[in-house]
């Protein structure tokens, strides 16, 4: 007979049904074809104690034998306990002054390879700070050698360090000019600040109105032509036109 899991997490052996697979699979090993019948009483009477003691020993371990491995195939190979995860241990900050000490000595790396870098290695980074001004980009040229600027008093350095401060701020006054120009010719628009109303086509208003209140200040900038503009701090909230 086999052993049958029911869909209410019982077992049934032939018509017996059992709570647990193991009390199943003793009753299914006992009632195995080819094993010995169970002894009835009248046997079991006539025989000896010793005769008793070797049939309850071979039983036990019959069923000692067989229904674990019974079991072992019902329920499939066992699983594999879980392992618990590695514990990183917490790193301990270092004490203050070792700390320091490990930031000094790295700043002294630092400006020993600056040290370097302006005079074994200046040629290479004059040859780097060039290309960089071909290219157009002064302000890359002149972060490149500024490391150096005190420490080496070489000529070629000095004069490509100095020329490429002097085309990076001219590219930025440059760019300020633009800027003006374009918010000149441009209108106006919400979220801009005073400045940029000022640099505007609008420019300057003819008149100013400021309201104070528990909200803060408002202020209404009057145009020619029924045009007003309303701040509320520095900041334009209202075009009206």
């Amino acid at each position: 007979m086999a052993v049958e899991r029911l869909s209410d997490g019982t077992f049934r052996v032939g018509e017996m049904t059992f709570s647990s697979a193991e009390q199943a699979f003793e009753y299914e090993a006992a009632r195995r074809p080819g094993q010995p019948s169970p002894l009835t009483g009248s046997q079991w009477s006539r025989m000896s104690n010793s005769s008793r003691f070797g049939a309850l020993a071979a039983s036990a371990l019959f069923l000692a034998i067989s229904v674990p491995i019974a079991k072992s195939v019902w329920d499939g190979p066992a699983k594999p306990a879980p392992r618990e995860a590695a514990v990183t241990p917490k790193k301990e900050p270092l004490p203050f002054h070792e700390q320091q000490a490990i930031n000094a000595a790295a700043e002294q790396e630092r400006t020993k390879q600056i040290e370097v870098s302006c005079t074994a290695g200046l040629d290479g980074l004059l040859s780097d700070a060039r290309k960089l001004l071909q290219s157009g980009d002064p302000a890359m040229a002149s972060a490149r050698l500024n490391p150096c600027n005190g420490i080496s008093t070489n000529k070629a350095f000095l004069a490509l360090y100095q020329s490429a401060e002097q085309q990076r701020l001219e590219k930025i006054a440059k760019f300020e000019r633009d800027e003006k120009a374009r918010k000149r010719r441009e209108g106006v628009s919400i979220g801009m600040s005073k400045e940029d109303v000022l640099a505007s086509s609008w420019g300057k208003p003819e008149k100013v109105n400021t309201t104070t209140t528990a909200r803060g200040t408002r202020e209404q900038w009057v145009y020619g032509g029924h045009n007003y503009l309303y701040f509320v701090g520095e900041t334009l909230t209202t075009i009206q036109n």
